[in-house]
C-alpha cells in the first residue's frame, strides 16, 4: 500500500483521499492477479487518516519507529523457510 501523509506537520501537495483511492486500485489489482496485498497504510495512520505524527518528523518521510512497525507487519507474512 501507499502510505499516508500528514499535511498538518508539513504542507504536502498530496491528499490522503487520493492515496486511499490509489490503494483501493492496488488492492483490486492484487486480487485480480492472486497476489497478497499488505496494508501498511492502516498501521501508520492516525484517527483522521493522516500519517501518525509519531511516525514522521516532516509529514512524509518515515522515522525509525515507523520502519519497525512496517518490518513487523512484513515479517508476519514471510514464509518460515524464506
Amino acid at each position: 500500500s501507499v502510505l499516508p501523509v500528514n499535511r498538518e506537520v508539513s504542507l504536502i501537495p498530496i491528499q490522503n483521499d487520493w492515496i486511499v483511492e490509489l490503494n483501493a486500485g492496488i488492492q483490486q489489482l492484487a486480487e485480480e492477479y492472486d497476489l497478497e496485498y499488505l496494508d501498511i497504510h492502516s498501521l501508520l495512520k492516525d484517527e483522521k487518516g493522516r500519517l501518525n505524527e509519531r511516525f514522521t518528523s516532516d509529514g512524509i518521510h518515515l522515522n525509525g519507529q515507523a520502519y519497525i512497525t512496517w518490518t513487523k507487519a512484513i515479517a508476519q507474512h514471510l514464509k518460515d523457510d524464506f
